[in-house]
């Protein structure tokens, strides 16, 4: 036993994470103390306000401790030199015990005084029956919330109790006075206007009260209405202790007794958690211990004021001022409340509890930690990636504690003797015993007694594990793990490569580096955390770790064509880039006459794959930086050596530039290691790279000079001339804009057209004298290099210091005023030239003058204050989405689900697949990567290739295995076709067999390419000397001969019987692109050759399915993965990288519409109101399925609002002497015609009468002429019925001249058509995805009308009766379809060319505001295809699908330029829907999804969560991340998301005692022992 012991104690490794108690939280009840709790846990009760007594003095002459006050010692002490008087024990052993303060008179709980409690105002029926369903719902705390909230609800519409019949007025907080509750009892019947209402005889007995007061008091008549009934304390606990239990449960009161929400007895916290702060001869308190002093005074002057029966004013005086002193104690931060002495903010419970500070978020969630150390960080290229350096200072200080065996004693000796002064050396050595000896003295006799099973606290050495860190930590690779590398100097080191996961760079950053404790710890930081497993992001798979800046400058200008090295030079580059016990093969020379030359781009072959020996075979086509199609004729590899081949780890062409070797890249060479070969290999080429570049770039030399901005004079002439040929235009814009001559741009007025036309045509000029400036400087220009490179820049930053720095764009617009009526005091008034509106014309290397310098400045600062605010914007939106995700991970049975295991998801993505193990974009194979890479391993010209019904043949054969897994199964559990497509059965294996499909017609497209090729092969082998059909005929009989002639297996694949593959679904089945048709047509010659390339073997094909097979089973998400916080960061750290405030966009229609932070906020907020709601309206096409322009207007004109201010020439009151005065308005037809709006003047009529404020308004409305109207009042129309002679009073007529002026005002803004909230809608097109087939159909329809032209030459009889038959009966087809009243299309033949290219354009309307509902109901548009961008708009009309589906649109609208996988946003979309309703990612849509309190305590509003819990008697069971972490818990993700199950053998005794401890039957065991005794039986 005593071995065993020996034996465990030295493999669990540091003792202070032994815990000889194995226990762990399981729950937390919350709960509010009762007046016997307080009184069973208090020590001492404090009846005396002192803190010292001056009368006693100690033994050492200080001040000794008030007795029953605030410090008195048998609650606990706060200093090291004293001891509890209570336990004896001293600081660190004593815990602290709690005292209580009697109250004289009872006092309301601030905690509690905004809570809802009173007699329950229900009906017995509705009591038992919310009752039930209160019980019912006992597992469903967020159930019962709501339940008892219908209770509240209920209760405050009833006026009379159902039992006594008393009155129940309105009970609320008085507004004089913050701890005061008042009952508006008779509020009702105050209120009441009628004249036979009844007095009750309770409210008689009320103002009955008052009478001697009103003798004495003759004013208090008037004021007697709005007197109140007082709800003191005392009387509130009368009337809660009589509540029953059965209705304290329908409060939601399920532990705690009603009575308990009001102070009788106060408790007093232990003084450790109140400690003094001594000073030489005096002490500071704590504020809570002041504060206790307070309530002790005010209790005293109030029990005194009530034994000597003072005044009732005085009594209420003094309860007050008690009150008021707990409310402080419990919370200062109560409004109305008075602050402290001389403005001193006190800090009570709640102020300790709350904010980033509080004990919740600074003390509990994070900590300070031991073994950390920060310093500066510099970088180190000769560095691994995976390493760090770590400064001799910091490794002396960082220890790991290292359990003495066998196998390391002499090495730990060699420490201990060493001591802790030199490295490597140790601190502290930990005797099995449980002594610590320190090694600063006797560490060679301490070395001489190490043994087995000690612990020895050594320092930092080589190879230890360390976690590095960099703050801000957006996303999990800010914390990586890295071996550590011993190194002199005071700054840590790292290479280059890893800056990108940290955002680091080496101008004064600081980073955290943290050393692991345990061996677990240490395996799960290497594994799990090891920058090797961490090069791709999990925000899309995408590499993040890879070559940076120099690195890829280097590796460009190495890898170009004109870089040729000798056999030393190459050889020394090889053997500096590669390790030490690294052996590598020479390559062939590349040019051998007329000396043996290498090139650079082999240094890169090696790099990739030094010997033979390597299995690394990297294959990769991938278009460089850079690359465009500069020569059309050519293939794409041909391209100025802008396309990067490479064949087996053989770079056939192409240069290293960011794109084939820096980061953000799929088809970069560091991913395809990666991917392919494993992260080894990866880390091991960015190694052999950062060396290489760092000590070639070195050597080589690579500056930045003047000279190299200096622009050549051909570019200063061509930039002036361009800068004033842009000015006269700019000048013939406003010249035309005054003259009205301007063409309006679609939703912007003259003003607006004008400025977008300028900044359109300024904002080319630096674009354009980019690239002149590309084009006329030298290639060995270093910034166009580093520019072309992708290492850092861009041409327009090359421009910016050589030619101009262009317009200056302040959040999208030119440089507004800023002085009046002009931008700066250096220009005129009024003026609107490009200069002075920001346009700079210098350079950095001109100078700019002192406007473009004040411009220029302006534009930075605005960047500047957006980057700042946006951070902390990010900050916040990142921490919510982080708390709202935190506890989703994914389950065994493949489900997403939450901490209290409700199911978010049914699978992860919708396809269960991890992002971080995409391929291709979202997709989990590059199928087009990944048969380039199997063909060029597995090719072999002596293999045979497959014919079509072969390749068939061998596909079914690998691919049925696999569909034999996934059957289709429906609900009573009956087998299904596996091809059935129906939404109904749609089951957990979907993109499983979607999988399968895509494999099996990407092979066959494969097959229909090399078809193709095959049939297009005979008309480029044959001689140009023979006749194309006499030499084919006898190229096919020489073909057929040689077939019939070879053995079988040697057969052409392509030989004319050949049966064509019949897949289930054809549709991917394409042809080859043209570059791959034009890469294999041969010359004549290679006939032969091209037959034996042309083909796909069995073995290609075998290896081509199981690769992307294993590599589909190799994405799927793991168990345990915590999908959540990885998408929650995924979402919330490019957020840094959008903009924030809201652009003006002219593209779309010149609205403003929201975007980058704003936007996402309003999204995961769930707002109902947006800042720009727009609604896209799809139009349904005519019968030539064209959509027009005129199509459009009309149906703006039936969705915009329209208001009569919008259509009228003008509104005028009319005054007449011998008739009342009237209004006169005038209708603008030609605006309504304009508009093309469906409007007659009964329609405004009809309008006018029903606006609501003229509804009651009687007024006579008559028809004038056919666009005038005459609007009389009624009282108007009696005195004119009166006749003229009648003699009209001059009271009368000014009241009607009030009104005609009060219904001039009302009548402009009076809504006469569209939808009320569409403010705007504006007429936008686009290239229209069906052109085609609408060209083709207008051709056909040309083609009809000629032939009908010609029938009717002939015969006009046959052409009025056939037209007019044609016409009906095409009415009558289109009358289901077409819904507007427009006439079909006359298509002139002329109109329609024969060779048109141009894209046919749509139009759709855009409309701004909402009105979801009323615009698909309007006529002509379809309702199939309109969408609004407000969330909460689609959920009231389309239900909670279609509100996920468009959270889900809409996010990925923001970030479409950040490349997120869409997985991250359908969870977060999910998560915001999976309760039926749209939750926010706020404080509410949180408390509606979680109900731990410690989780919605820890976010926001910290003291009201503690309440509601205390008061409901709350039970949080720690399931979630963030109570696991207050706790001190494993959390129930990832490594911790597995319980290890096992059998205690603690005896039959203690089983049969307990009844618990029983062994846990195992269902595999069981299955086992049954089918051992199964095999026995048959033997």
């Amino acid at each position: 036993m005593a071995a065993a012991t020996q034996v465990q104690d030295m493999v669990l490794g540091k003792e202070q994470v032994i815990n000889d108690n194995p226990k762990v939280i399981k729950e937390l009840q919350f709960g509010v103390l009762s007046d016997q709790d307080i009184i069973n846990q208090s020590a001492v009760e404090l009846v005396d306000r002192r803190l010292f007594d001056l009368d006693k003095t100690r033994s050492d002459g200080t001040r000794a401790i008030a007795e029953y006050g605030p410090l008195d010692r048998r609650m606990g002490v706060s200093s090291k030199q004293n001891s509890c008087e209570t336990c004896g024990k001293h600081l660190q052993e004593c815990n602290g015990h709690f005292g209580h303060v009697r109250l004289v008179l009872p006092v309301y709980h601030v905690g509690y005084f905004r809570k809802d409690c009173s007699c329950i105002l229900l009906s017995e029926a509705d009591r038992r029956k919310f009752l039930s369903a209160i019980r019912r719902s006992q597992n469903d705390s967020l159930k019962q919330t709501s339940i008892v909230r219908r209770v509240a609800d209920q209760c405050k519409k009833t006026k009379v109790c159902f039992e006594c019949g008393a009155i129940n007025g309105l009970v609320r907080k008085a507004t004089t006075h913050s701890l005061k509750i008042t009952h508006d009892k008779f509020k009702s019947y105050n209120a009441s206007t009628s004249a036979k209402k009844v007095p009750p005889p309770e409210k008689v007995a009320f103002d009955k009260s008052f009478e001697t007061a009103k003798l004495t008091n003759s004013e208090l008549e008037k004021h007697l209405k709005k007197a109140m009934d007082d709800l003191t304390p005392l009387r509130t606990l009368r009337l809660f202790k009589r509540i029953r239990r059965a209705d304290r449960e329908l409060l939601g009161l399920f532990s705690a007794r009603p009575e308990a929400f009001l102070w009788t007895y106060v408790p007093a916290p232990p003084a450790c958690i109140r400690p003094s702060v001594g000073q030489e001869a005096s002490s500071t308190e704590d504020d809570i211990t002041a504060k206790l002093g307070d309530i002790v005074a005010a209790n005293d002057a109030l029990r005194e004021t009530l034994e000597k029966g003072l005044p009732t004013s005085q009594i209420m005086e003094h309860w007050d001022y008690l009150s008021l002193q707990l409310a402080m104690y419990i919370n200062s931060d109560v409004p109305g409340l008075a602050k402290g002495e001389f403005g001193k903010q006190i800090r009570g419970f709640v102020q300790r509890l709350k904010g980033k500070q509080g004990r919740f978020r600074g003390n509990l969630s994070g900590k300070r930690v031991d073994f950390s150390a920060r310093t500066v960080i510099s970088p180190d290229p000769n560095l691994r990636i995976d390493e760090v350096a770590v400064p001799i200072l910091v490794a002396k200080n960082m220890t790991y504690p290292e359990v003495v065996n066998e196998l390391n004693i002499e090495k730990l000796r060699q420490r201990v003797r060493n001591g802790p002064d030199v490295w490597p050396g140790a601190n502290h050595v930990i005797k099995k015993e449980g002594f610590k000896n320190s090694l600063k003295y006797n560490n060679q006799l301490t070395a001489s007694h190490l043994k087995e099973g000690d612990i020895v606290e050594r320092h930092l050495e080589d190879g230890d594990v360390v976690l590095f860190n960099r703050q801000p930590s957006l996303h999990k690779l800010s914390i990586l793990s890295h071996f550590v590398k011993v190194r002199p100097h005071r700054t840590f080191r790292l290479n280059e490569c890893v800056c990108n996961p940290y955002n680091a760079d080496f101008d004064g950053d600081e980073m955290n580096l943290h050393v692991p404790q345990t061996e677990e710890a240490r395996t799960e930081a290497m594994l799990l955390m090891g920058v090797k497993h961490n090069i791709v992001t999990p925000k899309n798979g995408e590499p993040i770790i890879s070559a940076i800046q120099d690195f890829i400058t280097a590796s460009f200008l190495l890898s170009s064509l004109d870089q040729f090295f000798d056999k030393k030079t190459f050889v020394t580059m090889c053997c500096g880039m590669l390790e030490p016990e690294t052996k590598f093969d020479l390559p062939p020379p590349a040019i051998i006459k007329p000396q043996t030359l290498w090139t650079g781009k082999q240094v890169f072959s090696v790099l990739m794959r030094p010997n033979k020996d390597s299995n690394v075979r990297v294959n990769l086509d991938a278009a460089c930086r850079d690359h465009n199609q500069y020569h059309p004729g050519l293939h794409r590899d041909l391209q100025d050596d802008s396309f990067l081949c490479v064949r087996n780890s053989e770079v056939l062409c192409g240069r290293m530039d960011k794109s084939t070797v820096g980061s953000g890249k799929k088809n970069s060479i560091f991913y395809i290691l990666y991917r392919d070969f494993g992260p080894d290999a990866a880390a091991q080429g960015m190694n052999r790279l950062s060396k290489l570049c760092a000590r070639w770039l070195g050597n080589q030399g690579f500056t930045v000079g003047i000279s190299d901005v200096t622009p050549p004079e051909k570019l200063v002439k061509e930039k002036a001339e361009m800068i004033a040929k842009v000015f006269d235009e700019c000048s013939s814009f406003v010249r035309e804009s005054k003259a009205g001559k301007l063409k309006r741009k679609a939703g912007l007025d003259d003003a607006g057209t004008l400025e977008a036309e300028q900044i359109r045509v300024l904002s080319t000029v630096r674009t354009n004298i980019a690239g002149i400036l590309t084009s006329q400087l030298s290639k060995n220009n270093t910034p166009m290099i580093m520019a072309v490179s992708g290492s850092k820049g861009s041409n327009i930053n090359v421009a910016q210091m050589a030619a101009l720095l262009g317009q200056q764009d302040i959040e999208g617009k030119r440089v507004a005023d800023g002085f009046q009526d002009r931008t700066l005091p250096h220009f005129l008034k009024h003026e609107r030239s490009p200069p002075s509106k920001g346009f700079v014309s210098n350079s950095f290397f001109s100078g700019l003058l002192p406007y473009e310098f004040l411009f220029h400045a302006v534009g930075g600062r605005v960047g500047l204050v957006d980057t700042a605010v946006k951070t902390a914007e990010t900050g916040y939106m990142s921490r919510r989405l982080m708390k709202s995700l935190e506890d989703l991970s994914t389950n065994y049975d493949r489900t997403v689900r939450n901490s209290a295991s409700n199911i978010v998801q049914f699978r992860f993505g919708d396809d269960d697949l991890d992002p971080v193990d995409m391929e291709a974009s979202a997709k989990p194979v590059d199928f087009d990567r990944t048969y380039a890479h199997v063909e060029a391993t597995t090719f072999d010209l002596n293999d045979q290739g497959l014919q079509d019904t072969e390749i068939f043949e061998v596909m079914e054969e690998i691919l049925s295995a696999k569909r034999g897994l996934l059957t289709r199964v429906g609900l009573n559990s009956a087998e299904l076709l596996y091809d059935i497509d129906d939404d109904r059965l749609v089951d957990q294996n979907e993109s499983n067999r979607a999988f399968l499909q895509s494999i099996h017609d990407f092979v066959m497209a494969k097959c229909h390419a090399f078809n193709e090729a095959r049939a297009k092969k005979q008309q480029f082998a044959l001689p140009p000397s023979v006749p194309s059909s006499k030499g084919k005929r006898k190229a096919e009989a020489e073909l057929d001969e040689v077939d019939e002639e070879a053995p079988a297996p040697k057969r052409r694949s392509g030989r004319k019987g050949a049966i064509p593959a019949t897949s289930r679904d054809s549709k991917g089945q394409k042809a080859m692109p043209s570059e791959d048709r034009a890469l294999m047509k041969p010359p004549p010659s290679t006939k032969d050759r091209f037959e034996l390339t042309c083909k796909l073997s069995k073995k290609t094909l075998q290896a081509f399915v199981n690769l992307c097979l294993e590599k589909y089973e190799r994405a799927r998400v793991e168990p345990g993965h915590a999908v959540g916080a990885v998408g929650a960061q995924s979402i919330g750290e490019p957020g840094t990288q959008m903009t924030l405030k809201t652009f003006h966009f002219a593209g779309v229609a010149g609205m403003s519409l929201t975007a980058g932070v704003p936007r996402i906020k309003e999204i995961i907020n769930a707002s109902k109101e947006i800042s720009t709601p727009v609604i896209t309206c799809r139009l349904e096409r005519r019968r030539d399925l064209s959509i027009p322009e005129g199509l459009a207007r009309i149906v703006k004109g039936r969705i915009e609002s329209l208001f009569l201010a919008d259509v009228t020439s003008y509104i005028e009151i009319r005054h007449f002497l011998d008739r009342p005065s009237c209004i006169d308005l005038q209708i603008s037809l030609d605006t309504i015609t304009e508009l093309g709006l469906d409007l007659t003047l009964e329609d405004i009529v009809i309008a006018i009468q029903r606006h609501r404020q003229l509804k009651s308004a009687k007024l006579r409305i008559q028809l004038r002429s056919k666009d005038e109207l005459r609007i009389s009042t009624e009282s108007a129309i009696k005195s004119a019925k009166r006749g003229s002679a009648a003699k009209i009073d001059e009271e009368g007529q000014s009241e009607r001249l009030i009104r005609l002026q009060t219904l001039r005002r009302i009548l402009p803004n009076v809504h006469v058509l569209g939808h009320p909230q569409a403010t705007r809608a504006v007429v936008m097109a686009e290239d229209d995805p069906r052109s085609d087939e609408i060209k083709a159909m207008r051709r056909s329809l040309t083609q009809g009308m000629k032939t009908e032209q010609a029938h009717s030459s002939t015969d006009p009889k046959v052409k009025t009766e056939g037209s007019s038959e044609t016409t009906a009966a095409s009415s009558k087809a289109s009358s289901s379809k077409v819904k507007l009243e427009e006439p079909a299309p006359s298509i002139a033949p002329q109109s329609v060319p024969q060779k048109d290219t141009a894209p046919i354009q749509m139009h759709k309307v855009m409309v701004e505001g909402y009105g979801l509902r009323y615009c698909m109901n309007t006529e002509g548009v379809d309702p199939y295809h309109t969408e609004t961008n407000s969330v909460m708009e689609t959920l009231q009309v389309l239900g909670i699908e279609a509100a996920r589906s468009k959270i889900i649109t809409e996010i990925q609208e923001v970030t479409k330029g950040l490349s997120i996988d869409p997985r991250h946003m359908y969870l977060l979309a999910d998560v915001m829907t999976y309760k039926g309703e749209v939750l926010g990612i706020t404080r509410f849509g949180l408390a509606k999804m979680r109900d731990s309190v410690l989780q919605l305590a820890s976010f926001e509003k910290t003291a009201d969560h503690v309440f509601d819990a205390g008061a409901a008697g709350k039970v949080d069971r720690i399931e979630g991340v963030s109570e696991s972490v207050i706790v001190g818990k494993t959390m129930g993700v990832g490594t911790g998301s597995v319980e290890v199950v096992r059998y205690l053998n603690l005896g039959a005794d203690l089983a049969s005692k307990t009844g618990t401890l029983k062994k846990k039957e195992c269902v595999f065991e069981d299955t086992w022992e049954k089918a051992v005794r199964k095999e026995k039986k048959r033997k």
